[in-house]
Formats: structure tokens, sequence, C-alpha cells
């Protein structure tokens, strides 16, 4: 069900009750931001918080936008097929936020857009958002091909995964704090490592999804999984560009396809972080999509 706008083509859905082809138009178009963005926007639905859901629809081009109320937080998500030139149709969200920005009080606002509407992103840093990450999705699908590539893979002789060891936190701390600090200075930002970190990798090794490559006695790098989604991999410094990242992808890729069976995989990458971007692409991942993740700072 839905109501027409007199208003730039929108069209209101009712939230409670999506048709089938609202709700399919819904999802392609939020998991053109990213994966994450597509299961908030189900979530949502499904446990009944999501608050509006707008739909543009011209001869030229497709869009959406949601809006979900949580508890302590709104969450707005923007994406169109083709970037928008058309300032009618952007003032027309601008009202909507701002409509929201009246009411929130001291909830957190969130604003998620498909990267490349820059149009869209760069008339709301003028308002009052601030970019936390822009970046790019991968994907890969299991193949027949990737299982026989990673049936042969194996470790070289020196090489070896471990599990998480309390008496190494540090050194774990080190190494993430090592293996971003170039991307954190490019994107301005500064790690918050500590207890929580260690906890959050502590857990990950009860799961299965974690662990350390160590050269004899030396800490090289270490993965983080969530299920088919490949949360971190890190490489210290003074060994990358030697083929160390490519091993540990591999060795999750084996994880996640042939011992936990999931049919396919994906990851984040900023988009400053060209390296890693090269890395992912040579080993057969594709681009899914591309996100820019802001927060309302007033």
């Amino acid at each position: 069900m839905y109501n027409k706008m007199n208003n730039n083509n929108w069209i209101s859905c009712e939230t409670s009750n999506l048709t089938r082809q609202e709700k399919s138009l819904a999802i392609y178009m939020v998991k053109k931001i990213n994966r994450s963005a597509r299961k908030i926007f189900e979530q949502a639905y499904e446990e009944q918080f999501l608050k509006e859901c707008l739909m543009y629809d011209d001869k030229d081009n497709r869009g959406v936008m949601t809006v979900i109320q949580g508890k302590g937080y709104y969450s707005l998500q923007i994406s169109f097929e083709k970037d928008i030139s058309n300032y009618n149709t952007i003032r027309y969200m601008h009202d909507k936020i701002k409509s929201i920005i009246e009411v929130k009080g001291n909830k957190d606002l969130f604003l998620n857009i498909n990267a490349y509407n820059i149009t869209i992103i760069n008339y709301f840093r003028n308002y009052g958002f601030a970019q936390d990450s822009l970046g790019f999705e991968y994907i890969m699908n299991k193949t027949v091909q990737k299982i026989h590539e990673l049936s042969d893979f194996k470790l070289d002789d020196c090489l070896e995964f471990k599990k998480f060891e309390d008496s190494c936190s540090q050194d774990y701390l080190r190494l993430l704090e090592d293996s971003f600090r170039e991307q954190n200075l490019l994107c301005n930002e500064k790690s918050e490592l500590g207890e929580n970190t260690v906890s959050w990798l502590k857990k990950a090794d009860e799961k299965g999804e974690f662990g350390a490559l160590w050269k004899d006695n030396c800490l090289i790098g270490l993965y983080v999984l969530a299920g088919e989604y490949i949360s971190n991999i890190a490489v210290l410094s003074e060994y990358k560009g030697k083929s160390y990242g490519t091993k540990i992808l591999n060795f999750c890729l084996k994880d996640i396809f042939i011992n936990k069976e999931y049919n396919d995989t994906y990851l984040y990458v900023y988009a400053v972080n060209t390296k890693a971007q090269k890395m992912y692409l040579k080993n057969g991942f594709e681009v899914s999509a591309f996100y820019s993740e802001n927060t309302y700072n007033g």
C-alpha cells in the first residue's frame, strides 16, 4: 500500500504492510549501500521499527529513503540508481531529515548513503553531517574453481596459525594499531584499542573465528571472521608486500567455503586503502557496493 505524494515523484509506503514489490525494490536499493544496510532494513521491517519508507520513481531514476527509529537512535538510508541533480528532490529529503532533527532530542542520527550518489553526500555534509567512513563492499561467491584452488592451499612449514592466547593480548593490539596506522592517518581517525578489543578477539576465538599467523616466534598478522563476513585481516607493516595478507585471506576463504560451507563471503574496505583493494580484486573479489556512513553532529 502506498500514497502518491505531490512532491517530485515520491511515494510514501505503508511501513507495516509493504507489498512484495515495494519490499523487493527497497531491498534492491539499500543493498547498493552495503549488506549491513540491507540487514538493518530487513530487521527494522520485521520488528516493526521502520518508521518511514519513501520511494522515488520517474522515467530516468529510482531511489529509496528509509527512516528507522530504534532505541536511542534514528538511522536513515538513502540510495538512488543514479546520482541526483534535481534540487527539489534533494530538498524534499532535506526537509524530511530536518523534521527528524527537530524531534530526535538526545537520540543519535545516522545517515547511510549509496556513495555513488555523490551530490547527496556533498549536500548533507554542509548541513551538520560528518562522514564516519567511505568504503567499498567486496563479495566473492563460492565456485568449483575456487574450491579446487583452496583445496591445494597449504601454509609454508615455517608458518602457523594459533588460537588466541591471553599472554599475547598486547601483541595483538600493537599489530592492529600498526597495521591500520596509515589508513587512520588518511581518514583522520584515532584507534581506540584496549580491553574491549581484547574481549572482541577472545570471543571470536571462542567461536572459531580468530587466528593469529606466526612465523617461528614472530607474530605476522591475524584475522577475525563473523560467519561468512571477513571482519578484519591485519598484517604488521614490516611484513606487508610479502604475500602474507594473501596467505591469511586464503586461509579464511578455505575455512568459510570448505569447512563452514558458506556459499559466499564479503568484506568492507575503506576507499583510501587502495593496497587492500588491489589484493582483494587480484584474488577474485568483486565490488558489490559503495557506502558513505555519516553521523549528525549539529
